[in-house]
C-alpha cells in the first residue's frame, strides 16, 4: 500500500517537533521577562503612590523620603550652559524635613574649596556634611550624614530642583 503525502516522514515529524519546542521556549523566556517587567513596573508605580494622609506627613517634617521643594540661595550649575536657580530637592532617612531645609538654607550659601566632593562647615553638630562647587563656588548639592559616606544611617540630602 503506497504512503499518503499527508503523513510526514518520522524524521521530519522529530524535527517539527523540536522546532515546535524550541519556539515554545523562546516564548515562554520572552513572556516571563515581560511579566517580571511588569511585576516591577507595577511594584514601583505602588511604591511611589503618596496618600493623602502620606502628603500630608511629608509637608510637616517627614523622616524618610522626599521633603517638599526648598526655594534658598541662588546656585549655578558648574557645566554649560551654567543653569540658575533657586529650588532644591531634599531628601532624608531619619531626619525630619523641617530640620534638613534649615540646614540646607544655610550650607548653600557657604563657600566650598577644590575637590569633588569637599567637607563644607555649618552642619548638624555630629554630622560629617560634603558638598559639590557651583559655578560661583556655593554648595549647590550635598549631603550631611553620621557615617562617611552616608551608607545606611540618618542622613539628608539636597540637589538642585
Amino acid at each position: 500500500m503506497p504512503k499518503s503525502d499527508s503523513t510526514p516522514p518520522a524524521q521530519d515529524r522529530a524535527a517539527a517537533a523540536v522546532s515546535l519546542t524550541d519556539r515554545m521556549l523562546r516564548c515562554m523566556a520572552a513572556l516571563s521577562v515581560a511579566a517580571g517587567a511588569v511585576v516591577t513596573a507595577m511594584t514601583f508605580a505602588v511604591a511611589s503612590l503618596a496618600s493623602p494622609a502620606a502628603a500630608a506627613v511629608e509637608a510637616e517634617g517627614a523622616t524618610n523620603g522626599v521633603c517638599p521643594t526648598l526655594t534658598a540661595g541662588t546656585w549655578q550649575l558648574p557645566y554649560a550652559p551654567y543653569t540658575k536657580g533657586t529650588a532644591y530637592d531634599v531628601k532624608v532617612n531619619g531626619y525630619a524635613c523641617t530640620k534638613a531645609d534649615g540646614y540646607v538654607k544655610k550650607l548653600v550659601i557657604e563657600k566650598v574649596g577644590n575637590g569633588i566632593p569637599i567637607t563644607v562647615k555649618g552642619g548638624p553638630k555630629g554630622r560629617t556634611c560634603t558638598a559639590s562647587k557651583s559655578k560661583t563656588g556655593l554648595a549647590y548639592t550635598g549631603q550631611c550624614s553620621k557615617k562617611f559616606p552616608s551608607i545606611g544611617g540618618t542622613f539628608f540630602a539636597w540637589s538642585v530642583g
